[in-house]
């Protein structure tokens, strides 16, 4: 029988690369500038929209005064890399304290 911990571990990993996946969805739709209409908008759209706006909101707030007047929101990087630099440890580590 599989450990509750081995369980917990595959959940937050699949977690994680569902969240990388929307991230990677809503920059790629912001890129495409598709009218609100259009089916990706009112799916895939507000959908990623829904999932990444509470981790983007705060740091694009940090980030607000670094990148006024750009045209470019690197929020989303900066999402990327705390998630690479921070949570990708945590869950490595809990992966491998579920199998040893």
């Amino acid at each position: 029988m599989a450990s509750p911990v081995g369980f917990l571990a595959w959940v937050v990993v699949w977690a994680f690369n569902a969240f990388y996946l929307l991230l990677l969805v809503r920059v790629v739709l912001s890129f495409l500038r598709l009218p609100p209409w259009h089916w990706a908008s009112r799916t895939l759209g507000a959908w990623s929209e829904a999932v990444t706006e509470p981790v983007m909101k705060p740091i694009r707030k940090l980030l607000d005064p670094y990148q006024r007047g750009m045209g470019l929101d690197f929020s989303p990087l900066v999402v990327w890399l705390l998630a690479e630099l921070v949570v990708k440890p945590l869950l490595l580590h809990l992966v491998l304290q579920a199998a040893g």
